[in-house]
């Protein structure tokens, strides 16, 4: 009998005791100390190695717990961004926005480069067969760059004459134009009779038209749209009178005229040419500064870019016209936004008029 139950103790000495599990807390993420198993029966040296050597092996590692807590911030690991590409994010990100800018300048620039220098010589009711071989002789006689176009305009009796005498470089252009093909119009002249006699150009809308004859914006329209649409280059000035200027009204002015060509049905702007006239400086020995006048142009050409489209802005020539000669023209060509002259006065002198066909180049 004793025998049996010391063979009962033995064995349960012998029972592996599992260990508690590790409790963890949230905030101090200690682990709880493990709890030795009891035994009844005395335990030899050898066997207290081995059991250690059991629980040594035998016992569980502490794991991180997982906690859920509103305060992330404060309890969550953080994430680092990757090095090799957070470093280098910002860089990138502001060059290509200075490149951005840069490529609109570059842009602008080399629109500027590739739209043609323009200068027209507007004669008025001036001339004579004498002036226009004294003229056209020398300009005959004269060279100025490729990208450089050049036009006359004589009165219409004289556009044949003309025609004859100046060199092909040179084109012939009308100082006005009427919007129907024929018909009974006294002292009007058709696009139709412009073709007849290689005359390429036509001004339209002078302040002179304008304020002498009374021409409406509305008028001006129609020519324009009516003469686009038959294959001939316009010229149409716009303007601001000193009132208005001084007033504060002259981009309401030029936007109102803008706006009827719009409105009236121009629709081939590659044969419109825009000639910014400030009114108070036509005939009066004033000139605008240079910073005025790309004021203006600038304002002109945003207008366009705005109600007509990017293309056409970037592409339309923009004139400046307003006692030009060749004491302010150097200054003026240089404007970004300046694409050349309608000449007045000037052009009736020769010397004058090759200096500022050359004022580009």
């Amino acid at each position: 009998m004793g025998s049996i139950l010391s063979k009962g103790k033995k064995n349960e000495s012998k029972k592996e005791v599992t260990p508690p599990m590790v409790q963890v807390t949230p905030d101090t993420m200690a682990v709880l100390p493990v709890e030795k198993p009891k035994s009844d029966a005395p335990v030899k040296q050898d066997d207290q190695k081995e059991q250690k050597g059991k629980e040594k092996v035998e016992q569980p590692q502490p794991q991180p717990a997982k906690v859920e807590s509103s305060n992330k911030e404060a309890k969550e690991p953080v994430k680092l961004p990757d090095e090799s590409t957070s470093k280098a994010a910002d860089p990138v990100v502001a060059v290509v926005q200075v490149k951005s800018e840069e490529t609109k300048v570059e842009e602008k620039t080399s629109y500027a480069k590739t739209r043609r220098f323009l200068v027209g010589g507007n004669w008025k009711m001036n001339g004579s067969k004498s002036l226009i071989d004294k003229i056209t002789e020398a300009l005959n006689g004269e060279s100025w760059a490729e990208t450089t176009d050049v036009f006359i305009a004589p009165p219409s009796v004289y556009w044949s004459y003309t025609r004859g005498k100046a060199k092909k470089e040179i084109a012939i252009g009308a100082q006005n134009i009427f919007y129907e093909k024929s018909g009974a119009f006294t002292g009007e002249l058709s696009v139709e009779m412009m073709k007849d006699l290689n005359v390429d150009w036509a001004i339209i809308g002078h302040s002179e038209r304008r304020n002498i004859f009374k021409e409406t914006n509305e008028i001006i329209a129609k020519k324009a749209a009516y003469a686009t649409n038959n294959g001939i280059n316009v010229i149409v000035n716009i303007g601001e009178s000193l009132s208005e200027r001084e007033d504060g009204k002259w981009k309401d002015v030029i936007f109102e005229q803008l706006k009827s060509l719009v409105d009236g049905g121009v629709k081939d702007w590659s044969k419109v040419v825009l000639a910014y006239e400030p009114v108070w400086a036509i005939g009066t020995g004033k000139v605008a500064t240079a910073s005025q006048a790309q004021e203006s142009l600038s304002v002109i050409r945003k207008w366009i870019n705005d109600n007509v489209s990017s293309q056409v802005a970037n592409e339309i020539r923009i004139l400046y016209t307003g006692s030009v000669n060749p004491s302010n023209c150097g200054e003026l060509s240089q404007c970004a936004d300046c694409d050349g002259f309608i000449v007045g006065g000037a052009a009736l002198n020769a010397s004058d008029l090759v200096a500022i066909i050359k004022s580009r180049s």
